[in-house]
């Protein structure tokens, strides 16, 4: 723990908080994006709101799992390092739900496979993702001082509300598309 430690008290430059506030600020934004799309996305590929929502949030489950187990990894391989496999993490399962995504509009892959997919590429994201935050945050408290802590606190959480906007934002929208939905429903049965 002591020599992990000592590499990231080295490491405190301001390269360091750069790179880790546009990681997270990507992290944020990419979760938000992805919020607004993937309804649309998974209406066209003729997945139900349900078959969407378990997508969405088995990677949320994966993640409060995963996250206290990479943050006593973190303790023992270095922030830096774990934040690292975290992005990557991050990368990889964005990029594998974005294939599965793509595969599906070309029809290559549909209903039960595309769905078991997606869940993959989100329980991988999960996985690995929930090595950023505890990693992020742990950083944060042992190399940076007080002062420094607090700007940089500041600006986390200019990401953070960004986020919960572009979520407030997608809650929104998808109350509207589910609105939608609904009514085209009725009038085609309606009209049955």
């Amino acid at each position: 723990m002591t020599e992990a430690k000592t590499n990231n008290t080295a490491a405190g430059s301001n390269r360091d908080r750069t790179i880790l506030l546009a990681g997270l600020i990507t992290y944020g934004v990419g979760q938000s994006l992805l919020y607004i799309i993937f309804l649309p996305l998974g209406l066209e590929l003729g997945m139900s709101t349900g078959e969407i929502g378990t997508i969405i949030s088995i990677s949320n489950l994966a993640i409060l799992f995963s996250a206290p187990i990479w943050g006593k990894k973190s303790d023992v391989w270095g922030r830096r390092t774990v934040f690292v496999i975290g992005m990557v993490g991050y990368a990889v399962g964005y990029a594998a739900l974005a294939m599965g995504i793509q595969a599906g509009l070309a029809g290559v892959m549909l209903g039960l496979p595309l769905f078991m997919g997606l869940v993959a590429a989100r329980l991988v994201y999960g996985v690995f993702a929930g090595a950023a935050q505890p990693a992020a945050q742990a950083y944060i408290a042992e190399v940076m001082e007080r002062t420094s802590q607090d700007d940089f606190t500041v600006s986390r959480q200019a990401a953070h509300e960004l986020e919960k906007t572009k979520s407030a934002e997608h809650k929104s929208a998808e109350g509207y598309v589910n609105d939608l939905a609904d009514r085209v429903s009725k009038l085609s049965n309606d009209d049955g």
